[in-house]
């Protein structure tokens, strides 16, 4: 069939080219080769290039195929993994705190909770706070029980994909492993939770006696250190004031906040606005030598990606009392902070026991 003028003047140019420049003669011969040819061998190789073709669709489908059959075979796995489960066969995880990109704007999210088993991945959706924006993201545990990852798409699927792990022993995932883990482009600062599944009631009553003698332990640590004079003697009084505070990513003054550290204690404080009833946390940590103070946006559990300022002196530093600017990334903009040893009386008032 000919092209007339007629044709190309309702036809764009454009894609008349493209057709035609993405014409190609069978088993790859060029024009020339083409036009050498009778028509007889002509014939032959448009035969020879359908055989080709039909061989290769079959090759397609059977690919196609074994592929739905993988992806049922693993399908009934993790379905009776989950009927037959024993105890350290399932995985409980859940996740809080931090900011997700909802695409756009960051903003907090309702928690969210998800299983898994090994070889599992799933994808896990959450909803933004006061909308029905939702992002979604991917959960996968490794065959060999040692991790949890968290990803931005299925990995599976993506050799590029970016993901975030939670690794642990079996002791850690049996009494619940946690950490704050970021995803660019996704959340940040998001605190993920796993643990195994109980399989019956022993195992529950197993775990909370564990979690009731750890709260026992560190409430006995906390007092024993407020007791001991080596350590209250240490114990750092701080105030941060000035500057602005961020808030749902947006810059406002902040209300003078006062606190005080313990050699090796994490604190979650809490700011506020001057203006408005804007609060958010932070996280402040005092290092056990008691010279080092570390101020961070978010929770962290060794989590390298985590926004943090360091406060550092030298004990006389301490003693007399210092003065810093304290800028946090996200957190804390051009504000000063304010740090000195406690006082004699207050170390006589604690090792009285006074609270």
């Amino acid at each position: 069939m000919s092209i007339t003028l007629l044709t190309l003047r309702y036809m764009d140019i454009g894609i008349l080219f493209l057709v035609l420049g993405c014409a190609r003669h069978p088993l790859g011969l060029s024009d020339a080769q083409w036009k050498a040819m009778t028509p007889s061998e002509q014939l032959e190789a448009r035969a020879e290039q359908a055989k080709i073709d039909r061989v290769k669709k079959q090759i397609e489908a059977e690919r196609r195929e074994k592929e739905r059959q993988e992806r049922e075979r693993e399908k009934a796995r993790i379905t009776d993994l989950y009927a037959n489960a024993k105890y350290g066969d399932v995985v409980e995880c859940s996740v809080s705190g931090g900011i997700v990109d909802f695409h756009p704007g960051w903003l907090k999210y309702h928690e969210a909770a998800f299983t898994l088993v090994p070889g599992e991945f799933t994808q896990v959706k959450v909803e933004a706070q006061g909308g029905s924006r939702t992002q979604e993201f991917w959960a996968g545990m490794n065959v060999r029980q040692t991790g949890v990852q968290l990803c931005d798409r299925d990995p599976r699927d993506y050799s590029r994909a970016d993901c975030a792990n939670l690794a642990g022993t079996s002791a850690d995932f049996a009494y619940g492993t946690e950490r704050s883990i970021s995803l660019k482009e996704v959340f940040n600062g998001v605190f993920l939770r796993c643990a195994y599944r109980p399989t019956n009631a022993a195992e529950h009553r197993r775990v909370e006696r564990f979690h009731r003698k750890a709260a026992k332990k560190h409430a006995k640590e906390q007092r024993d250190a407020r007791r001991d004079p080596r350590y209250v003697a240490r114990s750092v009084e701080c105030v941060i004031a000035g500057g602005s505070g961020s808030f749902n990513r947006r810059w406002k003054p902040i209300q003078d906040i006062a606190f005080t550290l313990l050699p090796g204690e994490k604190r979650n404080l809490s700011m506020a606005s001057r203006v408005g009833r804007d609060r958010t946390t932070f996280w402040a940590e005092l290092d056990r030598a008691g010279r080092r103070i570390e101020i961070c946006g978010y929770r962290r559990f060794g989590d390298s990606a985590a926004t943090c300022g360091v406060i550092a002196g030298l004990s006389r530093d301490f003693e007399r009392g210092f003065r810093k600017s304290l800028s946090v990334q996200r957190t804390f903009k051009e504000a000063n902070i304010r740090c000195v040893y406690a006082p004699a009386d207050q170390v006589r008032k604690e090792r009285r026991g006074v609270r």
